[in-house]
């Protein structure tokens, strides 16, 4: 068991969730900031506030390991697998950003890497599932919240998603991979892996996709909109919008708050529909009869909305900031794997590569237009 604070770099650190990483390492009491590996002027700035070494790359920090424990590497996704092989080669534990890689292919040499004696672990960084809301959401519909153990919703028979904003061009002029096809760019690899994860997180193993991409505004070589149907193991159907380019209030993080760059706006992103009824999310309105349950249903009666103890929108559990943010808390999950606490990882390297899988079918289903099977 590691006794002393784990030592942690990050690999990308003057990025936008560079930034974050470096932020929650700094406040956490079991971490130590090691350095950061950044060639960018603007990590002098973050190395000389934390007073911490700044390496310009991946080799140079090797050679200077000692007390590293850990990384995370959260660089473009095109260069994940190739830094990540570099770090668990040497015993040191990696936290790597989503999405894991482009393709599955491209994951096998890390797959081999994580296998040889001594290795480091591999964490996939999908942070929501500490989000609160979702860990509310997913005690409701597995029967936590009633007392007979039941969820509200009853069987669970389809779910609908949208993820919609309208990014500005100066986030794709600050990082150009973001608008090249075959570099990790594009809304599909961009943004779908997080609501993938919570699909099934929340709904089981998807197991066929189809994808109709929509126009582009932009005249990048890369899909901003498109329509996404899912079907699970379970039987259950899904739906997701997802678009880059549509000016919403409908997307994960300003329906929740979690990032604290995005304005808030509270509405609902998720519906969940069921034989009991229908709930949505975050808001945990319940759509369902009242008192009693009609066998078969009867479209003709009044349907009766209630709150199922729905969180409050407060910084405490909504926003990036503080211990309960899903940040946080992932980083806590992770130090005390590493520290010997825990046995477990929330999201391995398999549930990565399965997620990579779903990707790369809804790619293909996007280009050939017919369904896929996963």
């Amino acid at each position: 068991m590691l006794e002393e604070k784990v030592g942690i770099t990050v690999i990308g650190a003057a990025g936008l969730i560079g930034k974050r990483h470096v932020e929650h390492i700094l406040e956490n009491k079991q971490a130590k900031l090691h350095s950061i590996v950044d060639p960018t002027p603007a990590a002098q700035s973050i190395a000389k506030e934390a007073n911490v070494q700044q390496y310009l790359d991946l080799s140079e920090l090797l050679q200077h390991s000692e007390g590293l424990h850990a990384a995370i590497v959260a660089t473009p996704t095109g260069m994940h697998i190739q830094q990540a092989c570099q770090l668990v080669r040497g015993g040191i534990h990696v936290l790597v950003e989503k999405p894991l890689c482009n393709t599955v292919e491209e994951a096998q040499p890390l797959l081999q890497a994580c296998r040889q004696p001594g290795a480091g672990t591999v964490l996939v960084g999908f942070h929501r599932r500490f989000n609160p809301y979702i860990l509310h959401l997913k005690s409701i519909l597995d029967g936590e919240q009633s007392n007979l153990g039941t969820s509200p919703v009853g069987t669970i028979v389809a779910v609908n998603g949208l993820w919609c904003t309208r990014k500005p061009l100066t986030y794709f002029r600050q990082a150009p991979w973001r608008a090249e096809r075959g570099k990790g760019g594009g809304v599909i690899l961009t943004n779908l892996s997080h609501e993938l994860d919570l699909m099934r997180f929340l709904f089981g193993e998807i197991t066929r996709v189809f994808a109709e991409p929509g126009s582009t505004t932009r005249g990048f070589d890369v899909e901003e909109t498109v329509a996404i149907t899912l079907k699970f193991q379970s039987g259950c159907v899904g739906t997701i919008i997802l678009s880059d380019s549509a000016l919403t209030p409908y997307t994960f993080e300003s329906a929740t708050g979690e990032n604290p760059f995005l304005a808030k706006h509270h509405q609902p992103v998720y519906t969940i529909m069921g034989t009991s009824g229908t709930i949505n999310f975050p808001n945990m309105e319940l759509w369902s009869f009242t008192g009693q349950s009609i066998e078969g249903g009867d479209w003709t009666l009044p349907l009766t909305q209630s709150k199922q103890a729905a969180l409050p929108f407060d910084q405490e559990f909504a926003t990036d900031t503080g211990p309960n943010s899903p940040f946080a808390k992932r980083l806590q999950h992770w130090l005390d794997f590493i520290q010997g606490k825990s046995e477990t990882l929330s999201c391995t390297l398999d549930d990565g590569l399965r997620n990579m899988a779903i990707l790369e079918a809804i790619l293909s289903s996007a280009s050939s237009g017919e369904a896929v099977v996963v």
